[in-house]
Parts: structure tokens; C-alpha cells; sequence
């Protein structure tokens, strides 16, 4: 569904009351929620959640389903009504060409089903990223995008808001080096483009961003320039998570390589927006 039907579907046939729903990225290491809404057609943020920790490789759906349960309840404080619609934000890692992954999707059927929540669709992360950067730059971006997490590197070649090719690595004790094993398995014969730009919802970036402006890229790869070394908000990921194709997202070749427990009962579910 292309975003114009899906606006048109929550604004309604009337000027009726502002139609919110929540957005939520959702990682191996963190999920973080927000509410949106609708005005004349375009989204807008109405509140952040806090960002809860979790860890995909050894905690269980019972644990993400709370860490999610924590998040909401943050960003729909002070609400009387909840949105009950939701758009989820997921590693490009999470999907190949049919869609979600079998384990990642059982993720989502169970907050789903848990929090009585209503599914509209997903969006890769990286893709929200490349709508960001295309509204605040007027342009489709050609540029290197690194997503940095606590165990992973996502290094993703695009041209023109086009990927081209993604590559995942293990993260190492040294990120500099790590950054290079990746863009090597590019294996791209043109230039590569002049511009390197780090994101993540979580970690500062600043070491490692001054460390990759210190490396001499010219010797290792075919840049045209020295790359510039950017990085983004941390707030991008769920701040721009309200997708181009609802239920759909744009997915390409794929490779594989702390929930900190909080205090927080199941939230007293208030009234939903239906």
C-alpha cells in the first residue's frame, strides 16, 4: 500500500479526530516506541518513548514482549487514549527477499498478540534512514551508511537512494578495522561515493567517527575524494520509522553473521484507539 492511500486511510472520508498510531524500531539490542499522527496528510511525532535494552541472542520472547510493554508505556504517558496500530522499524538483517524471517516474525505476532496491538506493516531501518536524508537534503543520498550496534557493523553501498549492496560484520574491539573488512566485501570496481555517514539509536559516535577521518582511504579503495565522516541524530531510526510501503519496505541481499530487566509491570491498558 503506497503511503498516500494508507494517510488517506487514517485521516478518514471526514475531517475527523487526529488519527495517531506507534511506530516502534526493534533491534537485537534495544526497541524504542513513539506515537505519530496525521495532519493533512503528512505524519508528525507526538511523543518518544524511552529506550529499553534487550539482548537477541539470549533473552526471551517474554522479555522482549515486557521491554516493548516498558517503551509504549513511556511514549503513551499522560495519554487517555492509546493508539493500538502499529508500524514496526527492523534490521535490514531481519528480512530477505520473501519478508521477515520465520524467528523475527514470531517476534512480532507475539508483541502483537501480547499488547493487543494491530500490525500495519514494517519498514528496514535503512530505508527510513535514506527517506530522512532524501527530506532533508531534496535529493536521493549517495553515500556509505553504517549502522553501529553493540555487536555489529551494518555497512550499506548506496547510489542515488539506490543499495547497491549491504554488507553485516561481527564487531570487533577495533571498529576501524572492522569498517574496512566491509566495505572490501563490496567489491565494487567504481569509485566509491566521498561520504560515510554513522547512525545508531544508542552509542555515542564520536570515537569512532574521529577515528575512520584519520584513516587514508585513497591507499585501500577507489575514492574519488577523501570521504567526509558524518553522523547522524540518535533519534533518526524511530524518528523517521513511518514507512514509504506499509507492510512491505524495500529489502535486498542479505547476510547473517542487554535487555537490562526493569521494575515495570504490564502497563494498565487504557482505552484504545481504534
Amino acid at each position: 500500500m503506497e503511503i498516500g492511500s494508507f494517510l488517506g486511510k487514517l485521516k478518514g472520508k471526514e475531517k475527523e479526530e487526529l488519527k495517531q498510531f506507534l511506530a516502534l524500531v526493534l533491534t537485537d539490542e534495544i526497541v524504542q516506541a513513539a506515537v505519530w499522527q496525521v495532519v493533512n496528510e503528512q505524519t508528525e511525532i507526538v511523543a518518544l518513548g524511552t529506550p529499553v535494552e534487550w539482548d537477541g541472542d539470549t533473552g526471551t520472547t517474554s522479555e522482549l514482549v515486557t521491554a516493548v510493554d516498558a517503551t509504549i508505556s513511556s511514549a503513551t504517558e499522560g495519554m487517555t487514549m492509546e493508539p493500538n496500530e502499529i508500524i514496526f522499524g527492523i534490521l535490514p538483517s531481519w528480512t530477505d527477499k520473501a519478508g521477515i524471517l520465520g524467528s523475527k516474525r514470531d517476534f512480532i505476532k507475539s508483541i502483537s498478540h501480547e499488547l493487543e496491538l494491530k500490525p500495519l506493516g514494517y519498514v528496514a531501518i535503512t530505508d527510513s534512514v535514506l527517506s530522512y536524508l532524501k527530506m532533508q537534503e531534496g535529493t536521493p543520498a549517495t553515500s556509505i551508511l553504517i549502522q553501529v550496534s553493540r555487536d555489529e557493523l551494518t555497512l550499506v553501498l548506496v547510489r542515488l537512494g539506490h543499495i547497491e549492496n549491504l554488507e553485516t560484520i561481527g564487531r570487533s574491539d577495533d571498529v576501524v578495522t572492522d569498517v574496512l573488512e566491509g566495505i572490501a566485501r563490496f567489491k565494487v570496481s567504481d569509485n566509491l561515493p566521498s561520504r560515510i555517514i554513522l547512525f545508531n539509536n544508542m552509542h555515542n559516535l564520536d570515537e569512532i567517527s574521529q577515528n575512520l577521518m584519520a584513516v587514508e582511504w585513497q591507499s585501500q579503495f577507489k575514492f574519488l575524494h577523501i570521504p567526509k565522516v558524518e553522523t547522524l541524530p540518535k533519534d533518526v531510526m524511530i524518528s523517521n520509522c513511518r514507512s514509504d510501503r506499509i507492510w512491505g519496505g524495500r529489502t535486498g541481499e542479505r547476510k547473517r553473521t542487554r535487555y537490562t530487566r526493569t521494575s515495570c509491570p504490564k502497563r494498565k491498558k487504557k482505552n484504545r484507539i481504534t
